[in-house]
């Protein structure tokens, strides 16, 4: 059935709030690379991971009444990409942990190393470009691919170039430029969703719609974010940061229950109801981690 995914919101977010969470390790201090640090980025990313797709494989059984084989689940779960998970459990959105896992292995690794970062960010940039203006498919490269190695590639570009432009976005002309310029791509990509343009001015939407606002959103969230450090938003933006990972496994659930009610009780998939149904989402996943947080159980799967 047609989900929120096929609101313009919906649409919106996804063009960069998924991807800002791939962004936001490479802002913090990169410790070496290490086995000791693989096994402890594993361990917090994939006992979440197990326990979501775990829930979601039952749900979908029961549900559904088709058990996947046995096959199935396991290159499912070994693999982490969006067409298999959603084959096997019905849910693509657990992608994003086996992609920030490999992410993480390639940011101590080569972060360090100018003569190997500087060409992989370029393959990577390019590799960006080339999946966002649709010259090659994400998906059919990506149901390929084991542990999050297609989109972590494909965005590490990205962070980096990130990494090295906010150290110098500190004055209030630079973040009022980066809201301004947020505020008019926002406003395009959403007067131009019809698609009826010719040839250079179709580009220059995709452009601003597929790149621009994956940059300039995260920069202007960050920058002001930066520039409150005393103030009390500034520790609610630390204090989401640290529940964010249970916030995403969380929050996917909720959005689900969300949809279902809406589906139930013929509430039409709009703008509106998307932005409804954000508000509940966000509100429940924070509310649940906060009740959960000293809980034997909370402590096992997410620290």
């Amino acid at each position: 059935a047609p989900g929120l995914e096929q609101t313009t919101l919906y649409r919106y977010l996804y063009k960069f709030h998924v991807y800002g969470f791939l962004f936001l390790p490479f802002l913090y201090n990169v410790p070496k690379n290490s086995i000791s640090r693989i096994k402890k980025n594993f361990f917090h990313l994939y006992k979440p991971y197990t326990f979501a797709f775990i829930i979601l494989l039952a749900a979908n059984i029961l549900l559904t009444k088709h058990s996947p084989s046995i096959p199935t689940i396991l290159l499912a779960y070994i693999a982490g990409n969006e067409p298999l998970l959603n084959a096997a459990v019905g849910a693509r959105f657990l992608w994003f942990i086996p992609a920030m896992f490999f992410l993480l292995i390639l940011r101590d690794s080569f972060l360090r190393n100018k003569r190997i970062l500087i060409p992989l960010t370029v393959v990577s940039m390019s590799l960006l470009f080339l999946n966002r203006f649709y010259v090659i498919s994400f998906y059919d490269i990506y149901k390929y691919t084991i542990l999050g190695i297609w989109p972590a590639v494909t965005y590490f570009g990205a962070a980096v170039i990130l990494r090295l432009i906010i150290p110098y976005s500190n004055n209030k002309i630079t973040r009022l430029t980066y809201v301004i310029v947020a505020i008019i791509s926002s406003i395009i990509f959403f007067l131009t969703q019809d698609n009826s343009y010719n040839y250079i001015l179709k580009y220059l939407v995709m452009f601003n719609n597929e790149i621009l606002l994956l940059f300039i959103i995260f920069l202007a969230i960050i920058t002001i974010a930066k520039a409150l450090t005393s103030s009390k938003i500034s520790k609610i933006f630390e204090y989401l940061g640290t529940i964010s990972l249970e916030i995403y496994i969380i929050h996917v659930f909720i959005y689900n229950l969300c949809l279902f009610t809406f589906i139930k009780f013929d509430i039409p998939l709009s703008l509106v109801s998307g932005i409804f149904a954000l508000i509940i989402t966000i509100s429940l996943s924070v509310f649940f981690t906060h009740i959960a947080k000293n809980t034997k159980a909370y402590k096992f799967i997410f620290k």
